[in-house]
């Protein structure tokens, strides 16, 4: 594959509230270098927001001097995992590249992508180095803690095709998707089980990346690939702290059982949910109580966030008790996707 077989990119740029922080998102991607046979688009997912983030992409866009043409769609449903599946369904091109609000791509971005596709045509998702940029000073916390938890730093020890002797996950800000394999598995009735809540949801590009190595799709990861992941100094509080971490515990509980489901669809066993909810309940518990002891004798940071996300982890499936059964059937169904 060359530059000449690529049509062009649909870049999805999903955003609720983010009137303030688009502007540099914006002049980013008007700097994108790309060669003439390239087209690109910018579809902009306006998240059920209530501030006027329409009007000013809208005036961003044109004093930029409209580099290329945004459409502007509005997701009513808010929760990440609505507003992906609303940019990735509209994508025009054969390759989708996901910016979150305060994500700045390199300059040189689209054409580090297109090396990679040359030598790996057939590769599904790839994904690159994010460097944090603070608004103020670096948190002298901020290097305790996994880069995962920022999505910042690298994801992989070198540049390549990852394994597949392991489950491979990359992050979902800047990551490039191959659209065909997208509407392949929405044509199949594939949606997202996370990242459908209020505030900040996470887990979509996860869950995407589970059904695409189900699949045997290739990943690839490059340190080329550059975006600098903007961190304002609101983000840096220790209440937003406990809240990601929280928001991890919610979501632990789904990929749990995407492990366990995924183990029992392959092997064509029967589900045993009450058995399954049982066992779930009694690890979890068994988690979030020795959490809790590590903060109480360590007090350290880490531990004391470990200790929110086990118990926001235990109370996620505490609560999914009514509607379990629907829960694992629908994820069930989205790996059956990967069987058919």
């Amino acid at each position: 594959m060359n530059s000449t077989t690529i049509e062009g990119f649909s870049i999805i740029l999903c955003t609720y509230n983010g009137e303030k922080r688009l502007q540099p998102t914006l002049k980013h991607l008007s700097n994108l270098k790309y060669p003439p046979n390239v087209s690109l688009e910018l579809i902009l997912v306006n998240n059920a927001s209530t501030d006027n983030t329409i009007t000013t992409a809208s005036e961003i866009w044109i004093r930029l001097g409209n580099p290329f043409p945004l459409r502007i769609i509005t997701e009513k449903n808010q929760g990440k995992g609505y507003a992906i599946e609303a940019g990735y369904d509209n994508a025009a091109f054969p390759f989708i590249i996901t910016v979150d609000d305060d994500n700045w791509l390199d300059e040189s971005y689209i054409l580090y992508i297109l090396e990679i596709l040359n030598s790996h045509p057939n590769v599904g998702l790839i994904g690159g180095y994010n460097i944090p940029v603070f608004e103020g000073e670096q948190p002298i916390w901020f290097n305790k803690l996994p880069h995962v938890a920022f999505a910042v730093g690298n994801q992989a020890e070198r540049e390549g095709l990852l394994p597949t002797t392991k489950q491979n996950y990359l992050w979902g800000a800047g990551l490039v998707v191959k659209t065909s394999y997208w509407k392949d598995i929405r044509d199949k009735g594939f949606s997202f089980i996370t990242s459908k809540n209020k505030g900040k949801a996470v887990g979509e590009d996860s869950e995407l990346c589970i059904i695409f190595q189900n699949l045997g799709i290739p990943f690839y990861y490059s340190d080329k690939l550059v975006l600098k992941h903007y961190m304002p100094e609101t983000r840096m509080s220790k209440n937003i702290l406990n809240n990601m971490f929280q928001g991890f515990g919610k979501t632990d509980t789904y990929f749990e059982l995407y492990r366990f489901i995924n183990y029992e669809v392959k092997a064509k066993r029967k589900l045993g949910l009450i058995s399954m909810y049982t066992s779930m309940v009694k690890d979890k518990t068994k988690q979030a109580i020795s959490a809790k002891r590590e903060f109480k004798s360590t007090s350290s940071l880490m531990a004391e966030l470990n200790y929110i996300r086990r118990k926001s982890d235990l109370k996620e499936l505490l609560m999914l008790a009514p509607r379990f059964r629907d829960v694992v059937h629908a994820i069930q169904h989205n790996l059956l996707i990967t069987l058919s």
